[in-house]
């Protein structure tokens, strides 16, 4: 019997370029999601994709990936991607290409993988800045760096933004496809003379700029309609906290209706996925308003020092792309103003401790019932992957403002002392 290999995904082997016999199948899985999108993809002020660059892109659903690669049909290009994406599937990521990386750690090693593929080997990279899927059809934070990772590439920027792929199947209830129309537009936001003639933060700047989307506006804007009678089923899980009564986890969904179960109040999403309140004024009409709302509630619960959530969590650790996660113990976590930390004992009889500063975690990423074990939050250090599952209910979608928030109130901090 052949030994399982210990290590998780070889981070530091060099790179395979796309192999050429993968492309066609690449085109035709591509191809099946373009006919299912009714995908239409534009170009704008750039001619070819010859020239490589650093490729931008927003993250929405699977159907990003395709996106791409038909926006740059026929031109390869290889991919940053996390590196529990490789399970299962290490010997296919490995021949298209794929990068791997842990998410929200600052990684030398990818920055070095990336430079050496563009400026050496002519090849573009492909990266999602926002490392996790959009939750709400909105832009989520990202951070400054890529003016200085395109300079030392000493490469152009081309932004590939994709509208309606949220609303095709959105996070919080991501099947079935729900029949958009999906609109790919690619443009070169800098030239490569334009990256290496400004500064790293004027490019940080326009990334910026470029990235600002809202997949709500844009579907009442462009009147799609969404005809599912289940377009609100789940949507709690993003909308968790009430605007009326302020209360948080009595949120419920189904069909087309949202409701409060603290103090009854009712909205209907209509087929332009507009909310209406049918029982009392509010004022958000657009999901996407709603959650800016639950942000800044965050945000303010955390500068005032209200905010400490703990709870026992089943953990899980990415053994390797074979063996996949592995369930590893019951043990305590505590996230609070000074960041995550877990301990306790593991079903092995050692004592597990990990503290995540708060100024190593700039964001987190949550999964809605991943893979069908629970809802989950993503922790990663350089040299390990960690799933959490609380082992009571939980407002997960918090979890994503309020570590962005304690990032940011100990990074001011850090600066005023």
């Amino acid at each position: 019997m052949s030994k399982v290999r210990k290590d998780v995904v070889n981070r530091r082997r060099k790179i395979i370029k796309p192999t050429f016999y993968l492309m066609p199948v690449e085109w035709i899985v591509a191809l099946y999601f373009k006919i299912i999108g009714k995908m239409k993809l534009k170009k704008t002020n750039f001619k070819s994709y010859k020239e490589p660059a650093l490729i931008l892109c927003n993250h929405a659903s699977m159907i990003d990936f395709p996106a791409v690669v038909l926006s740059m049909f026929p031109h390869r290009v290889c991919w940053v991607a996390s590196i529990e994406e490789f399970n299962g599937r290490e010997w296919l990521f490995n021949h298209l290409g794929v990068v791997p990386k842990r998410k929200f750690t600052t990684d030398l090693v990818l920055i070095k993988n990336i430079a050496n593929l563009i400026s050496k080997r002519k090849i573009s990279v492909c990266i999602y800045p926002e490392a996790r899927f959009s939750i709400a059809g909105v832009n989520e934070k990202i951070g400054d760096g890529l003016g200085k990772l395109a300079k030392l590439c000493k490469c152009r920027i081309i932004m590939i933004k994709s509208f309606g792929n949220y609303l095709l199947s959105p996070q919080w209830n991501k099947h079935p496809y729900r029949g958009n129309k999906v609109v790919v537009e690619a443009t070169q936001l800098l030239s490569k003379d334009e990256v290496l003639n400004n500064t790293s933060d004027f490019i940080d700047q326009k990334i910026q700029d470029a990235f600002v989307y809202d997949e709500y506006r844009y579907a009442d804007e462009n009147k799609i309609r969404i005809k599912s009678l289940k377009r609100a089923e789940k949507i709690h899980r993003i909308l968790y906290k009430c605007p009326i009564c302020k209360t948080e986890g009595k949120m419920d969904s189904k069909g087309i209706h949202l409701w409060c179960n603290a103090c009854n109040n009712k909205w209907e999403m209509d087929e332009y996925s507009k909310l209406h309140c049918l029982t009392n004024k509010t004022p958000f009409e657009y999901v996407s308003d709603w959650y800016k709302y639950e942000r800044e509630e965050a945000y303010k619960e955390v500068y005032e020092g209200k905010y400490h959530f703990e709870d026992d969590i089943r953990l899980e650790r990415l053994i390797n792309a074979k063996v996949k996660f592995k369930s590893v113990g019951t043990i305590h976590m505590v996230h609070d103003i000074n960041g995550y930390t877990l301990f306790g004992t593991l079903d092995d009889g050692t004592q597990f401790n990990l503290h995540k500063p708060p100024l190593s975690t700039k964001s987190v990423h949550i999964e809605y019932n991943y893979k069908g074990r629970g809802d989950a939050i993503d922790l990663a250090t350089i040299d390990a992957t960690w799933w959490v599952y609380p082992l009571h209910p939980v407002c997960l979608t918090k979890f994503n403002f309020t570590t962005e928030a304690i990032y940011e109130y100990n990074l001011t901090k850090n600066h005023d002392e």
